[in-house]
């Protein structure tokens, strides 16, 4: 009996208590979702797409010098219809990293590591230097060979 006694004196006091503290609880946070609210702000949308690369500059910036005009006079002779291909850069390290800068028909230059489609037809075979060599695949002989001017003293 004097457990029951003790059970039925605190119960309605635990009770009352709990039931209070959520009730604070509750109108402490929506009293802070009503206040805390700011103003919803449009996002505006983007002012332009992003600008492409300025071809020429990356082209400067990679080691290419003059003009767009990326093969030399003394270069060997190329197959009709290759001056479609303009090499503005060579990009690598010591490892398979190699990469070729080249432009396609006057299209903006691109990045191509060995082994990737060019153009119809061609490959990027080969990069030693300044030099990129184009074939119909990587396991057959180049057709094409682009370079890039030599640098002035």
């Amino acid at each position: 009996m004097n457990m029951t006694s003790r059970l039925q004196r605190w119960a309605p006091a635990t009770t009352g208590v709990v039931l209070w503290l959520l009730a604070g609880l509750a109108a402490g946070y929506w009293g802070l979702q009503l206040l805390g609210r700011s103003p919803e702000v449009p996002v505006p949308p983007p002012a332009t797409a992003p600008a492409a690369p300025d071809g020429a500059a990356v082209a400067r910036a990679l080691g290419a010098l003059g003009s767009s005009e990326a093969v030399p006079d003394d270069a060997a002779p190329l197959a009709a219809g290759d001056a479609r291909h303009v090499l503005q850069g060579v990009v690598g390290d010591r490892g398979d990293g190699v990469a070729a800068l080249i432009a396609v028909a006057g299209r903006p230059a691109r990045p191509f590591r060995i082994g990737m489609a060019v153009d119809e037809g061609l490959v990027l075979h080969s990069v030693q230097g300044r030099t990129a060599r184009l074939a119909p695949s990587t396991r057959s002989a180049p057709t094409v060979e682009l370079r890039l001017p030599d640098p002035a003293p």
